[in-house]
């Protein structure tokens, strides 16, 4: 087969999704994330966030998970943490499975560039990732739906605020991640899975700094983990409750539903989170670069 300019990369691709589009094992991986995220979301789908009042008075801001401010909540401060450990495992491999199958030399061999070969497991193993983003998407909205028929106060999901942060805040993240694993495990083949434990560490080690940080400034805007939004955009809604309750226009219930419904301010996390993406195609675009075509070259790494 003779390589297409300019698209070769998308024919590697198409093979790698063949490939893994043949394994039965991939649905079930596919049906055991979703299985989980519904599990995840079963346990923990409403937060009460304490504010005071104008008056002084404390008051709680009862967080649904099915609103506008509640999916934040599911994604960011539930789901996401556990998303961000399986991505290294679903993108890192898309070069490095050939160095641990001794295949690597057989598929040099083919009519295609090494950019091509690179780029194309990179798409491939990416696009996998998405659609189990994608897949974790469906599993919230499966659970929401279910608890609302047990819960009559669980109002109907907002599809607007889930795949608003799922925009702004999962996609980066998966790019980053996996490009990143992507990176160390290509260049660095004969030690892949201590490369991709060493990303999943550094991912738990940032959802913790930002857990537990103050005043963390910029860099709650640049973490791909997406917890600075759990420090400004939830404390924003409950003061702006607050403020509403202590007008007095309306009963708290409605007002409470009100304030969450509201779509969250994402727009400073945007340009940052932006950076993220590039930041993880550059990754791969390095390892593209870098990647030596013949075992023979790969010398102990």
């Amino acid at each position: 087969m003779k390589e297409k300019s300019g698209n070769g990369f998308l024919v590697v691709a198409g093979w790698e999704l063949r490939r893994l589009g043949a394994s039965a094992s991939n649905f079930g991986l596919v049906a055991a994330v979703f299985v989980l995220f519904v599990g995840l979301v079963w346990v923990k789908h409403s937060w009460a966030i304490p504010v005071e009042s104008g008056s002084g008075r404390g008051v709680v801001l009862n967080v649904i998970g099915s609103t506008a401010l509640g999916t934040v909540f599911e994604v960011v401060a539930l789901l996401l943490l556990f998303f961000g450990m399986l991505v290294p495992f679903v993108v890192a491999d898309g070069v490095a499975r050939d160095h641990r199958q001794r295949v690597h030399e057989l598929l040099m061999a083919a009519p295609i560039s090494t950019s091509s070969y690179v780029l194309g497991r990179f798409v491939a193993s990416l696009g996998i990732a998405i659609l189990l983003s994608i897949v974790m998407l469906a599993a919230i909205a499966a659970a929401d739906l279910t608890i609302s028929l047990s819960e009559p106060g669980f109002v109907a999901l907002n599809w607007a605020g889930l795949l608003l942060t799922w925009v702004v805040l999962v996609l980066p993240a998966v790019v980053v991640i996996g490009g990143i694993s992507f990176l160390l495990s290509t260049l660095m083949p004969r030690i892949a899975t201590p490369a991709k434990v060493a990303v999943v560490l550094g991912w738990v080690l940032l959802s913790v700094v930002v857990d537990v940080g103050h005043g963390l400034g910029w860099f709650g805007y640049w973490t791909p983990t997406g917890n600075g939004v759990l420090k400004v955009v939830p404390l924003d809604t409950a003061e702006r409750y607050a403020s509403l309750l202590q007008a007095g226009t309306s009963s708290a219930s409605a007002l409470s539903l009100q304030v969450q419904q509201q779509l969250p301010d994402l727009w400073p996390w945007v340009l940052p989170h932006v950076g993220l993406v590039v930041i993880g195609a550059a990754c791969a675009g390095i390892a593209a670069l870098r990647f030596r075509r013949f075992q023979n070259s790969l010398g102990g790494a």
